[in-house]
């Protein structure tokens, strides 16, 4: 449950520096709507967030991926449990899962507002959590408190959680950032926010209660619309229960979000997981032009799968053989629309 908040709360947030000191601005943080997001989560052994200051140099090129996710903001009324998230006006959606993260993004703060996975699992906020204040210059900071409402379940038993806090965030570094995808981001800042929550619950008939240090590392740059790079880790107070997660991410490309559903439905990827034969069958518009390409855990182009005018229905046995066994990403445009889908080889 710990994981699956802390991640929502330190992922989708803050902003942007130039390097002569810039400052957090909405206008360079804030999420576009039918922009993607392309998120690889990575092994955590050994990773420390480093020192902040001025001009500082972040090398994280070396991190080894474990998963990978994409995103697309979209509007709250387009997802089907935007009602439980007043005051949204965006929402980040997974395109490769359930998970749907609401924001309030404005000119003055960038909030976090919650999330679904599911029925039984999702986070509400009586009083959202302020992740970022506009504007918001080097070694400036701000105090928030908030307080929301966590339902999961042990078991197959439903749990609902309480959780008051509060966040100090400040910006605390500013320099150049080196990714695992080879790419070294000049003109970057980072910000750490340090949070102390309460959790109450009622588990078994036991009530519960314990408290957490949430302590989240992120790096931006003006125009990417995402976190660069994030390092969380959350310990409990007097407690032995220990979170830490390292992910990195990329602005990605604009997706038609009008029209997903029409390629999504038309599509079938089998088998997933697959050895040495994909198969693919999509039904695009007669005279769109499709191209389909696989992308591996650094968010690299491995593989063009076809790149052609349709003329009719797609079917396509692709040989995987010879590509290395793992995780990958199946990007499919046709037309105007876009549509992403995970597949393993194993």
């Amino acid at each position: 449950m710990k994981k699956i908040i802390f991640l929502l709360l330190a992922v989708v947030g803050n902003s942007v520096i130039s390097l002569a000191q810039d400052t957090l601005k909405a206008a360079g943080l804030n999420p576009i709507l039918g922009e993607s997001y392309f998120s690889v989560t990575c092994d955590t052994t050994g990773v420390v967030p480093g020192n902040g200051g001025a001009g500082v140099t972040w090398d994280f090129s070396g991190l080894v991926a474990t998963s990978w996710d994409t995103g697309i903001a979209v509007t709250c009324a387009s997802t089907p449990n935007c009602a439980m998230f007043p005051g949204t006006t965006i929402a980040i959606k997974s395109l490769t899962g359930p998970t749907v993260n609401y924001a309030i993004a404005n000119s003055t703060k960038y909030s976090q507002n919650g999330y679904y996975f599911s029925s039984s699992q999702y986070a509400t906020f009586s009083d959202p959590l302020d992740q970022l204040h506009y504007p918001m210059g080097y070694l400036d900071s701000f105090t928030d408190t908030y307080a929301g409402t966590i339902i999961y379940t042990v078991g197959s038993l439903p749990i609902t959680a309480h959780e008051n806090g509060i966040a100090i965030v400040g910006y605390d570094g500013y320099g150049t950032l080196k990714l695992p995808d080879g790419s070294t981001q000049t003109n970057t800042m980072r910000t750490h926010s340090y949070q102390l929550y309460v959790d109450s619950a009622s588990v078994f008939g036991i009530d519960t209660v314990a408290s957490f240090i949430l302590n989240t590392y992120t790096w931006y740059k003006n125009g990417t619309h995402s976190p660069l790079m994030t390092i969380l880790t959350s310990d409990q107070v007097a407690g032995s229960l220990h979170t830490k997660i390292v992910s990195w991410s990329k602005r990605n490309f604009t997706l038609g979000i009008t029209s997903l559903s029409e390629l999504s439905n038309s599509l079938t990827l089998y088998p997933n997981p697959a050895s040495n034969e994909l198969n693919i069958q999509l039904t695009p518009a007669t005279g769109d032009h499709v191209r389909i390409t696989m992308i591996d855990l650094l968010g690299r182009e491995v593989a063009v799968i076809t790149d052609e005018t349709a003329q009719a229905n797609i079917d396509i046995h692709y040989n995987t053989s010879t590509l290395p066994r793992g995780l990958y990403l199946i990007r499919m445009q046709a037309g105007s629309e876009t549509v992403t889908k995970k597949v393993t080889l194993q």
